[in-house]
C-alpha cells in the first residue's frame, strides 16, 4: 500500500460509521436472542430467521463493504449497491408484510427512508471513486 496515500474524510466517515453500526448492531441482536434485552411494548416479540438478516446480516455486510471501501477493493461498490437492494427489500417487508404498531409507524418510515437515501448516496459516492481512481488495481 502507498504510504503516502491520503484517503478522504468521508472514506473515515464511513468506515467508522458502518463499522461501529455493525459491531452495536449485533451486539444488541445477541442481546435480544438471548433474553438479556426487552423488545418495545407493541412490537412483535418474534425472533426468526428474518430477524437476524435484518438486524445482524445487513449491518455486518455493510461493515464489510465499508471496510473494503477503507482497504480500496474495488469491490465495495458491488457490496454497497447489495446493501441497497436488500435495505429496500427489507422496507417493503417491513412496511407491508410486517405488524408495526401505529405509535412506531411514522419514525419507522422516516428512519427507513433516511436510510436507503443514505445508502444510495454512498453507493453513487463509491461508484463514483472509480472515475478518481482511488481504488487498486482497477
Amino acid at each position: 500500500m502507498d504510504n503516502s496515500f491520503k484517503r478522504p474524510k468521508r472514506i473515515w466517515l464511513i468506515f467508522i460509521w458502518f463499522l461501529f453500526g455493525g459491531l452495536s448492531s449485533i451486539y444488541t441482536a445477541l442481546k435480544l436472542s438471548a433474553g438479556h434485552a426487552s423488545v418495545p411494548t407493541g412490537l412483535d416479540s418474534n425472533i426468526d430467521w428474518l430477524f437476524y438478516v435484518q438486524a445482524i446480516g445487513l449491518p455486518v455486510f455493510t461493515a464489510i463493504a465499508a471496510t473494503c471501501l477503507f482497504l480500496r477493493m474495488a469491490v465495495n461498490r458491488w457490496l454497497f449497491a447489495i446493501v441497497l437492494v436488500l435495505s429496500a427489500l427489507s422496507f417493503v417487508h417491513s412496511f407491508f408484510f410486517k405488524s408495526i404498531p401505529e405509535e412506531y409507524l411514522v419514525a419507522t418510515v422516516i428512519t427507513m427512508l433516511i436510510t436507503l437515501c443514505l445508502y444510495s448516496l454512498i453507493t453513487k459516492y463509491s461508484f463514483g471513486l472509480l472515475k478518481g481512481s482511488y481504488y487498486k488495481n482497477t
